[in-house]
């Protein structure tokens, strides 16, 4: 229960500093960068742990893998609902 109160500490800050962040604050994304960049490198620094001696993958390797696998994801989702939008102009267009 202490984990899971620990996360939702950090994702209620996450959000504050991203209002910060929409309200125009320079400082913000300085306090915002180390929470993202820095935290996922702790899990996957511990999951390499485990690794057979001599593997090259790195912490931080790990996590830019992760957001570019998220960026692709998210560029996906939004390709989706851009084609769901258009097939419904379409559909619209033609009275139907």
């Amino acid at each position: 229960m202490v984990g899971s109160r620990c996360n939702l500490n950090r994702m209620s800050d996450v959000t504050r500093i991203l209002g910060e962040i929409k309200a125009g604050d320079p400082q913000a994304a300085e306090q915002l960068l180390p929470m993202v960049y820095n935290e996922p490198r702790r899990p996957a620094a511990r999951d390499l742990s485990g690794e057979s001696f001599g593997q090259t993958l790195q912490p931080t390797t790990r996590v830019h893998e992760a957001y570019l696998r998220l960026d692709h994801a998210f560029f996906n989702f939004l390709r989706g609902i851009v084609s769901l939008t258009i097939m419904d102009r379409n559909t619209t267009s033609r009275g139907a």
